[in-house]
């Protein structure tokens, strides 16, 4: 029974960073992502993390946040922005 109320405990507390870590990830134009990469494979890392009770999803948004690949990003995104 213990297990159950951890595992459940985990899908409340891991949805936040799940929902903020997708909403990100969808959020970046397309063309931004062709100097790092694809997507792809943090969309499924965050979505297996969710799926495995909540809790590694967490950890996963965070790595996200803080990682290099989402700081490059967001520098051609402001270099984007910014005018000549």
């Amino acid at each position: 029974m213990k297990i159950v109320i951890v595992v459940l405990a985990g899908y409340v507390v891991g949805l936040p960073a799940y929902a903020w870590t997708r909403h990100d990830l969808r959020g970046i134009h397309p063309h931004l992502w062709d100097a790092v990469g694809t997507p792809h494979p943090w969309r499924q890392a965050i979505t297996l993390a969710y799926l495995a009770a909540g809790w590694p999803a967490i950890f996963v948004g965070l790595v996200w946040r803080l990682g290099r690949t989402r700081r490059q990003i967001s520098s051609f995104r402001r270099r984007a922005r910014r005018p000549d």
